[in-house]
């Protein structure tokens, strides 16, 4: 994942797909909001009401949590969202969640019915082509991080948000080409750190050789 302070100063795709709502008093459930997500998403929607859903909060950072209005402690392999608003997001960040349980479809279902009419849901994960990557620190093989559990084809996420009665508006391989730029333009210092210890940093070369997809999808606002 891009470092926090790169983070402010562009904006990763996750963010970068709401891009036309920067400046809107809109409200933001961001599902696994870890790696200094929500200071990353207040830093780009400083008018929005954020809230964050994880399994815990114990491993956030002070400045996260008081980045966040409220948040929402929920294990997605086992709990519903009976305790969540229906109707209430404009938008719903799920990147690099999905990947992490068995009954995504579920989840996709019950997170559209929280969305706003009109709402949009952003969902990344890892691609077919991470299952052949090589493996590098911070993840780069599918199988890099043991708590992957299932990977997710860009059809079946597809559709599963169409049954969940969103319309998909963009869905592909992640190719940011700023984050490609930047991956360019730190391989000096990724192969300097292969040669020392034995492993290339893996979040730095997503953008270039596919590691991850990705779907926007909208909510009717019928």
């Amino acid at each position: 994942m891009p470092s926090g302070r790169i983070a402010k100063r562009v904006a990763p795709p996750k963010i970068k797909a709401f891009r036309d709502l920067y400046e809107k008093p809109i409200a933001i459930l961001d599902v696994g909001c870890g790696n200094h997500s929500p200071s990353i998403t207040r830093h780009w929607f400083p008018r929005a009401a954020y809230y964050g859903l994880d399994v815990t909060a114990r491993n956030q950072d002070p400045a996260d949590i008081a980045a966040m209005d409220a948040f929402f402690e929920i294990d997605l392999r086992q709990d519903d969202l009976w305790t969540m608003p229906d109707a209430w997001f404009d938008i719903i960040i799920m990147a690099h969640v999905i990947e992490h349980i068995t009954n995504g479809e579920t989840v996709i279902r019950a997170l559209a019915r929280k969305l706003k009419p009109g709402g949009r849901i952003y969902i990344e994960c890892p691609s077919e082509r991470s299952l052949a990557l090589p493996s590098a620190d911070g993840t780069l093989n599918f199988y890099d991080d043991p708590g992957h559990v299932r990977q997710y084809s860009l059809d079946e996420l597809k559709r599963a948000c169409e049954e969940a009665g969103l319309a998909v508006r963009e869905a592909g391989i992640r190719r940011d080409k700023i984050w490609m730029a930047i991956g360019l333009l730190s391989l000096p210092q990724h192969l300097a750190a292969l040669l020392r210890h034995g492993k290339l940093f893996g979040p730095a070369l997503w953008d270039l050789l596919g590691f991850a997809h990705f779907v926007t999808a909208q909510k009717s606002v019928n």
